[in-house]
């Protein structure tokens, strides 16, 4: 399979999780791993769904990613300086793990769907 060049990257990943399912979240999961299975290089993507308001979902690659849960909600950031304001607590998104930030919990999984606790720095 031919790699997709950056327009068609964007368009492919709106497809993919535009896509339905009885269970939002694994089939998430599941578009979003189809998705970037098929991108080459660094990548970091903070994913909203209109039908969905309230939930993020984060994946990266190369790229950072860091996030905070405030009492005030859950933020994503390409770098630690931007979150410093709302929280002294905050964690690296593993490479190839999946993010679901709500405003009161962010849950991070593998690859495999596996809940994962992510590394809290401070």
């Amino acid at each position: 399979m031919k790699p997709l060049d950056k327009n068609e990257q964007t368009v492919t990943i709106r497809a993919s999780l535009e896509k339905g399912g009885h269970d939002l979240w694994i089939t998430t999961i599941k578009a979003i791993k189809k998705a970037v299975a098929r991108l080459e290089g660094a990548y970091a993507f903070c994913i909203m769904f209109e039908d969905y308001p309230g939930v993020i979902y984060a994946i990266r690659c190369g790229s950072p990613l860091v996030a905070a849960n405030t009492p005030k909600g859950s933020i994503i950031a390409s770098d630690m300086v931007a979150l410093i304001k709302y929280s002294k607590d905050y964690f690296v998104l593993p490479e190839h793990h999946i993010a679901r930030l709500t405003a009161d919990e962010i849950t991070v999984t593998n690859m495999e769907h596996q809940v994962v606790e992510p590394k809290m720095l401070h």
